[in-house]
Formats: structure tokens, sequence, C-alpha cells
């Protein structure tokens, strides 16, 4: 079995610096700048990471997410003539559970496919992607024959047994179906879909994390990213990625002290096994006795279980990973109908001051389409992401695969975005909560074509 699959292997993100002190067994390669070292899990104890130094322990990552068109503007730049704009020659990434291609909401009029690539990998019995070691990869002919086979599990097995990852990429990308009332936000995009295989049992015990609680680990995102990327680039088409997933972990272990990955400031891990129930006082003490100030955070998602709590919990600066870094579009979702943020929404600013969310998006009861050919609504951030994700693939479609900015930078749609956001003149802007306004495209578009 590969190690990067076996369980016996723990994997430890390195710097491809240090990558030459390695066996190359032992190495799978992230991105540029990193790749993650797999060790043989019995010759290190799990509290014995110093003698691995400067080494992250992936971290465990959740789904962010359990109409909206006119309230960002995207149904007035639809029935522009100007504008029209539905995600022709745009990729839309999805990195989550998987998704059912054999939905309707991804199929063409000549019941052909939308999606041009799944690479799932949770299974190991096909070929995996060019430059991957595991997993198996299904193009888009493979699964336009499967549509048209009488048994198309037979020719592509790849299913979502969760649901999420299809509703996300609906939300995005879904065909109209006027029966639901329904239709994604760039329905003329293609999509590449990365499955993740749930987290390491190993990294789970780690984390103290319910052996039954669906995860899904760093690295493995890292990698899904890699490969999305790479399809952008052969393909020499722009790319989106919508990652609807979050993590409240974050840090690097050094000799058995560990640090916040993003500052280099001290973190403290604090694992409970079978702790006496009742309420628990911890008292944080400074040995140089100068002021100092500390925030804590529990497990995200269902990584820990609903009768664990802060009895005075804090909602300020609880947006998770990767939401809480520099380079990302952090989105946070509000109900559009009555205009209020959702109570679930992680709030900023981050811990270094870093003005997040930037923008808020819809994302109450977004509808969407769920597997076997059902729909139903999805709420939270990861709703809101996706959204947002759509609004991003009308961009590119006017900019690039238009031809009307063709050196579009992802930064630079990212200050469009903040810019030209619908704000309320009862708020001071940005904001912990709002950040810089609503989403609006047509502010956008407008702006951009009067240039």
């Amino acid at each position: 079995m590969l190690k990067i699959l076996d369980d016996d292997y723990y994997d430890l993100i390195v710097n491809n610096v240090t990558v030459s002190s390695y066996g190359s067994d032992d190495i799978t390669l992230l991105n540029s700048l990193h790749s993650l070292r797999h060790v043989l899990k019995y010759e290190i104890d799990a509290c014995g990471l110093e003698q691995n130094p400067y080494e992250t322990l992936p971290a465990l990552f959740t789904l962010t997410s359990s109409l909206s068109l006119e309230k960002s503007g995207i149904e007035a730049v639809q029935n522009n003539p100007e504008f029209s704009l539905f995600g022709q020659g745009v990729i839309v990434g999805i990195i989550d559970t998987g998704i059912d291609y054999q939905h309707s909401a991804f199929i063409n009029n000549d019941k052909t496919t939308r999606i041009l690539y799944i690479w799932d990998q949770t299974i190991q019995e096909g070929l995996p992607p060019s430059g991957f070691t595991f997993g198996t990869e299904y193009n888009k002919s493979l699964i336009n024959n499967a549509l048209f086979s009488r048994d198309p599990s037979s020719v592509v097995p790849s299913m979502d047994t969760n649901g999420h990852g299809t509703a996300i990429a609906s939300i995005i990308a879904g065909n109209p179906d006027s029966d639901h009332s329904f239709s994604g936000i760039v329905p003329q995009s293609e999509l590449v879909v990365v499955k993740l295989k749930e987290a390491k049992h190993n990294l789970k015990n780690i984390f103290f994390a319910p052996t039954d609680s669906l995860c899904f680990q760093e690295s493995d995102i890292m990698l899904g990213i890699r490969y999305l990327t790479t399809v952008s680039q052969k393909l020499n088409r722009p790319l989106v990625i919508c990652i609807a997933l979050g993590s409240s972990q974050s840090y690097i272990w050094v000799n058995n002290i560990s640090f916040e990955s993003s500052t280099g400031d001290p973190v403290i891990l604090i694992r409970f096994e079978n702790p006496l129930p009742g309420i628990w006082n911890l008292l944080v003490r400074n040995d140089e006795k100068e002021p100092f100030s500390f925030h804590s955070w529990l497990p995200s998602g269902n990584l820990i279980s609903d009768e664990t709590f802060f009895l005075k919990g804090d909602p300020n600066t609880t947006i998770t990973t990767p939401g809480n870094t520099i380079s990302t579009l952090t989105v946070t979702a509000y109900n559009q109908y009555n205009d209020t943020i959702l109570i679930e929404s992680g709030r900023g600013y981050t811990r270094s001051g870093l003005i997040k969310p930037d923008i808020a998006a819809p994302g109450y009861q977004l509808p969407c389409a769920i597997p076997k050919e059902q729909c139903s609504t999805l709420t939270g951030t990861g709703a809101a992401a996706a959204h947002t994700a759509g609004v991003i693939a009308m961009i590119l479609e006017w900019a690039y695969s238009k031809g009307n900015f063709t050196a579009v930078t992802g930064i630079q749609i990212n200050r469009m975005i903040i810019r030209e956001a619908r704000r309320n003149s009862l708020y001071i802007y940005p904001n912990n909560i709002w950040g810089y306004g609503q989403i609006n495209i047509y502010n956008i578009l407008n702006r951009l074509s009067g240039i």
C-alpha cells in the first residue's frame, strides 16, 4: 500500500528545502514550497514530535454548510445583452466530497457531461492523474461513456455519498431547472472535481476526533489545488477554485513546542481523554509577569460533541483556515431575505489584526442539487463561498474568455469585488462581521465596462 494511503504512517508537511535529507520513498510532493513526509507511526509517539522539528501536522478540515440571484446583481448581468455572462470558457474547480456526475444539473442538452475531469482520491483501482501517485482520474470522454451506458457506475464508479460537493458545484454551475426555481450562477462553465479521501485515522487520533467524523486532511486539499492548477495550465483556461471547508487548526511543532504557522506565536494544544464531566477552568499565567492576551478555540464542525462548549464564548476572531490567510477571498454568509448575518458565520478580525472577512454573500437556503436527481437547499458559509465563486467565474468570462482584460489576476479580482461591494449606510466599513460589504457583480462590470 502507498504510504500516503497507509494508516501505519503519519503524514508531516515539510519544506521542500529539507526533502533531500529524506528517502524519496518517504516524500510526496504537495506544491512548489512543501512536500509530505511519511513517518512510520510505530517509530514515533504522537506526543514525541520533537524528534522531527520544523514539521507541520496537516490540519483537519470539515464541511462549512448544512432566491439569491437578484441580491448580488447577477440577474441584472445575465439579462443585460451587453454582458450576458454564464461562465463560458471558465473552469470551476471543486475540492469536496465529490459530485453526482449523473445529475441533470451537470449534463448538456445533448446528454454529454459538463465535467472535464474527476480525480477521485478514494478509488485506487484506476490510473491516478499524471504526476500524482494515488486515486483515479476520470476524463470527460470516460464520463460520457458512463452516461451513455446501461450501468454508469460500472464505467465511472465515483460517487458523492455525502451530497455536499454536489450541492456546492450546483450552486456555482448547475443547469437551470424551472421546475424547482433553480439555476447555478454560471451554468455554461465546465467543472473539474476533486473528491477528497477521508483523513487518516492516525491523524484523527492525534486530535481526538471521533473515528466516524467526516473530515479531510490539509495535505490532500493542497494536492487537490495542485491538480486543479495543472489542469488549468494544460487547457490554458481561467480557473476559479471553491473550497467550502474550514479548520480551526494551524500550527507547527518545534521541539515539542507548537507555533502558529502564519505568525510564529506560541500555541498550546490541550487534549482531553475521558475527562471528568463538569465545568473546567483553565488558568493561564505569564512567567515574566508581563501583560498578555490569548485566544482559545475548540475544534470545528463535527470534530467535537455539542456537549463541549465555552460558557462565555466570544463570536469574534472565529474565522477558520484558509479564510484567515492574506491572499484568500474570505466570504461570510448572510440571509438574503432579511439582510442579517448568519449566526454560524465566523467573525473577524484575525488574531493578527488582518481585516477578515472580505465580503458577504447570500448563504441562506440556497437552492441546490443533491445526489440521485434531487434538489434541496444549502445554508452556511460554504454556500456563500460557492455563490461568490460563481461571481468570480462571471468576471473571468468577461475579462479573459471575452478578451476584455486577459491579464487580470486573482488579486485584482478580489480588489474589484471589495471595491464595488454594496454597503449599508448604517454600518462603518470594513468591519469584522460584514467585511467590506455585500458582493455585487453588476457594480463591478459597470465599473469595468466604463474604463
